[in-house]
């Protein structure tokens, strides 16, 4: 499993936040960071997290539930539009994209396309808090 460990230090890299509906498990947000440039569309270059919440919805203080996954395609970090998964995986629809980088203190500095940005401090493996 990818983790942020795999980035390059000070590397601002893509991210995408995918609204992913009828899953097994039930509806989520998939928060993909991108620890390196992608080689290719193929290229399982997405350290992955289920989250509960849409990361950049949250307001300053809240926090949101995630589980790392299976690192995903670079094909999600460019998703226009909806996409239907086979094998009765549900429907994954773009909510945003940008870029991430490690900030001080260990927190993820997410920079979005079409301006704003999320800052998210991981408190242990399964909650991140929102710092601004």
């Amino acid at each position: 499993m990818l983790t942020l460990d795999d980035a390059p230090r000070g590397a601002e890299l893509p991210a995408a936040v995918l609204r992913h509906a009828g899953a097994p498990g039930g509806d989520h947000f998939d928060v993909l960071l991108a620890v390196r440039e992608p080689a290719s569309e193929d290229d399982r270059a997405c350290a992955t997290w289920r989250a509960d919440a849409d990361p950049g919805c949250v307001v300053p203080g809240g926090s949101i539930r995630v589980e790392a996954i299976h690192a995903h395609r670079a094909a999600y970090l460019a998703l226009r539009e909806l996409r239907v998964l086979d094998a009765g995986r549900g429907t994954v629809a773009p909510v945003r994209r940008g870029r991430w980088r490690m900030a001080d203190g260990g927190a993820i500095e997410l920079t979005w396309d079409g301006g704003g940005t999320t800052v998210v401090r991981p408190e242990a493996a399964d909650r991140w808090r929102i710092l601004g």
